[in-house]
């Protein structure tokens, strides 16, 4: 049984353990997926580890009551379709507002996850929702977005880098202090989050996975339409 109390404790998110521990949830890399950890320097494949970290906040909410993960047929203008979708449904209301119920930080994916189900409800949505913009690479834009979390909360140091020679983007850095409450985290934990529902809940597992992967995808930025070459005959 997962041990949510552990999770609550931590001060980093289950997804962020992910993040921080990468090499524990998502395989070595291949030629173009690299993500490089900043715990251990090692490289996994982004897309792997996009989608652990993800599924761990999904997860961890649900575990925690903020939501309620439910696979049914999705509702049609003609009906109820033939299609099975995973859904989201916020949890109960009066159980959140307890004053003495522990709450995930903040900024953080868990801490964001049930505000945005009241409103998107399919997982494919939510996961688009946390990715906040359109970018070229999403997979590697999750990892980012957790990131700047855990600067926003003091946990990641920053510095300003210029790429390409002219873009300026944020670099961050590891501070010894954080390296040590990664490597204490409740890797465990998370990882037995992640199989418990692989075991117990194979359909709710598949379509997790499925609509994770759905919602990146519709955030993937399209590159700049090709430019038509002129033909022979109207030169």
């Amino acid at each position: 049984m997962t041990d949510i109390a552990a999770l609550r404790a931590s001060p980093l998110t289950p997804s962020e353990i992910v993040l921080l521990n990468g090499e524990a949830f998502a395989p070595p890399a291949g030629l173009s997926d690299a993500l490089p950890l900043l715990a251990s320097g090692q490289t996994v494949a982004a897309p792997a580890l996009a989608r652990a970290l993800l599924a761990a906040a999904f997860l961890a909410a649900e575990a925690a009551g903020d939501l309620r993960l439910e696979v049914r047929p999705k509702p049609t203008p003609f009906g109820v379709s033939k299609v099975r979708v995973l859904y989201a449904e916020p949890g109960d209301e009066a159980e959140s507002a307890r004053s003495d119920r522990a709450t995930w930080p903040a900024p953080s994916l868990e801490a964001r996850l049930r505000p945005l189900a009241a409103a998107l409800r399919e997982v494919a949505l939510l996961a688009a929702a946390l990715l906040e913009a359109e970018a070229p690479n999403p997979w590697h834009h999750t990892a980012e977005i957790v990131q700047r979390q855990l600067a926003e909360r003091g946990l990641l140091a920053t510095t300003e880098v210029v790429r390409f020679g002219f873009v300026k983007a944020q670099a961050y850095r590891l501070p010894e202090a954080t390296r040590a409450l990664a490597a204490q985290a409740p890797v465990a934990a998370v990882k037995e989050l992640l199989e418990a529902c692989q075991r117990g809940r194979p359909e709710v597992w598949a379509q997790l996975g499925q609509q994770i992967d759905a919602g990146l995808r519709a955030r993937l930025k399209a590159g700049p339409a090709p430019v038509p070459r002129k033909s022979d005959d109207e030169d």
